[in-house]
């Protein structure tokens, strides 16, 4: 991101995408969420930039998903094969998100562009990896006190923005359930 590789980080993002998305073919109708389907649930406003939804969406660097995705390929996880398990709403929800970035290359290539040039959501982005760091090292010092201090302080950072999201991600749990 901050290298500005878009080629390396475009190979890494698809090998992750061939490794976790293998058995679903490229381009293909998520199972879980249709584009429509994301694009009602966005915070901080529509996802269109005009009132009759017909422009482009503003581009995103969906960096979490990049991550979440990346984190599943490294780590050998099939998503798909732990569907029998843990078949929740937001287990769902996270599942179909990813698939429905990965399975799109155009919405993937979106991203990757997103997440390399677009400095637009940056500073949220370096916020996301510097946390994503934190709780790494939280962990790993496996201290219980320092682990409540980390989340204490991201959820101050997202603070402003919980009121919107519970309503969102409950009204997209209630979609996906109800799918």
């Amino acid at each position: 991101m901050l290298a500005c590789d878009g080629d390396g980080l475009r190979a890494r993002v698809y090998q992750a995408r061939e490794q976790v998305f293998s058995s679903v073919k490229a381009e293909c109708v998520p199972i879980f969420l249709t584009e429509d389907g994301l694009d009602q649930f966005t915070i901080g406003g529509s996802g269109r930039s005009s009132p009759t939804g017909t422009a482009a969406p503003r581009a995103n660097s969906q960096l979490a998903f990049l991550a979440v995705v990346y984190c599943w390929a490294h780590l050998n996880i099939q998503p798909f094969d732990h569907l029998d398990l843990a078949m929740t709403a937001i287990f769902r929800m996270w599942i179909g998100i990813a698939e429905c970035l990965f399975c799109s290359t155009e919405r993937l290539d979106a991203a990757i562009r997103s997440v390399v040039y677009d400095v637009t959501l940056r500073s949220d982005d370096l916020e996301f990896v510097v946390a994503a760091r934190g709780w790494s090292q939280c962990i790993s010092f496996g201290s219980f006190d320092l682990c409540k201090r980390w989340f204490l302080e991201t959820a101050s950072f997202f603070e402003s923005r919980f009121d919107e999201a519970s309503a969102i991600g409950s009204e997209m749990i209630k979609a996906i359930s109800e799918s």
